[in-house]
């Protein structure tokens, strides 16, 4: 019997494809029950920006973007033009009005930033991954 994929450690955020725990499922965990930061964070895209412009999340979660705003939005990790901080965020991408879609699931403890890259400097925010 070979447990190895039980004991590999979570991939870090920046960098290659995202490998999952054993003990998640490729969409992760679908239940707050026994975490101490919730798994789904949500942040509505607002013509005043990002609402909050900072959540924080439990390790194996995700954040739901919503377009709340007239025009598109592009949500991209940190740093502008590069994007890899956190390749999670990365996933949700181009939002028209009305749109939303999740990030990929985080699967280290990390701070990410993200950004607007239709307007870099004008709709930015943070995604705090914490552990239990």
């Amino acid at each position: 019997m070979v447990l190895l994929g039980a004991l590999t450690p979570f991939g870090a955020c920046a960098g290659g494809s995202e490998q999952l725990g054993s003990a998640q499922s490729p969409t992760g965990p679908t239940s707050d029950q026994g975490y101490r930061f919730p798994l789904v964070a949500t942040v509505r895209i607002t013509a005043d920006g990002p609402q909050p412009a900072s959540v924080t999340i439990n390790v194996g979660g995700r954040v739901a973007f919503i377009n709340d705003d007239v025009r598109a939005h592009e949500i991209v990790s940190d740093p502008y033009l590069r994007h890899e901080e956190c390749p999670p965020i990365n996933r949700v991408s181009l939002l028209a009005p009305g749109q939303q879609r999740e990030s990929a699931v985080f699967e280290s403890a990390r701070s990410c930033g993200f950004h607007d890259h239709l307007d870099h400097t004008g709709l930015t925010g943070r995604i705090e991954v914490r552990i239990e």
